[in-house]
């Protein structure tokens, strides 16, 4: 599990580029397990170039940082797809009616 070789502290944090380096994975894979082993319940953040996990309080204002950064970036994709989803609308007033084969459908 990757948690493994992501070391407790800030000041331990590593690079995406290192994890590259020790597991002779992608960078692509690196990014998906990280994701994996949040849905499992571990905590691994990423902050000033690299990652690590929480070891103490001494850690929280990153970990404040991290989160702050995480939901400016759901507002501005949130954001993005409601006006690519009006621009479309615009285009094709049937938009929101059609299906992709394959896709989910999310109710806006």
């Amino acid at each position: 599990m990757i948690e493994e070789y992501i070391p407790a502290g800030y000041p331990n944090r590593v690079s995406r580029a290192y994890l590259h380096e020790i597991l002779h994975i992608t960078d692509r894979e690196i990014r998906s397990q990280i994701a994996d082993a949040g849905e499992r319940g571990v905590l691994i953040v990423s902050a000033d170039g690299g990652y690590f996990q929480r070891e103490s309080a001494a850690d929280d204002p990153y970990i404040e940082a991290y989160i702050a950064l995480e939901r400016k970036r759901f507002t501005s994709q949130s954001h993005k797809l409601k006006l690519l989803r009006h621009a479309m609308q615009e285009v094709n007033p049937d938009y929101d009616r059609q299906q992709v084969p394959g896709q989910m459908r999310f109710e806006w």
